[in-house]
């Protein structure tokens, strides 16, 4: 897959639901999971009607989850939450 400036701008633009998204599952699995699960249905759907390749979108949606769990968990190991 290659990104190109749009694309990079797109995933750049989801990572903050990406974290927030890491933040409610720590507060609450079913919080996290309601919320990423409605953002990927969302995105599927949108793909499927205006095939604009919504994937990158959950690319970057991915990426920031990922790095806000990474962030929770060493917060959490060293004693800060």
């Amino acid at each position: 897959m290659i990104m190109s400036g749009p694309d990079w701008k797109r995933l750049w633009m989801h990572f903050p639901g990406g974290l927030l998204g890491a933040y409610l599952h720590w507060v609450h699995w079913s919080a996290g999971l309601t919320f990423n699960g409605l953002f990927i249905a969302y995105e599927v759907v949108q793909d499927w009607r205006m095939g604009d390749r919504g994937f990158k979108d959950i690319l970057g949606h991915v990426a920031g989850y990922a790095t806000g769990c990474v962030i929770l968990s060493i917060l959490r190991l060293i004693g800060v939450i």
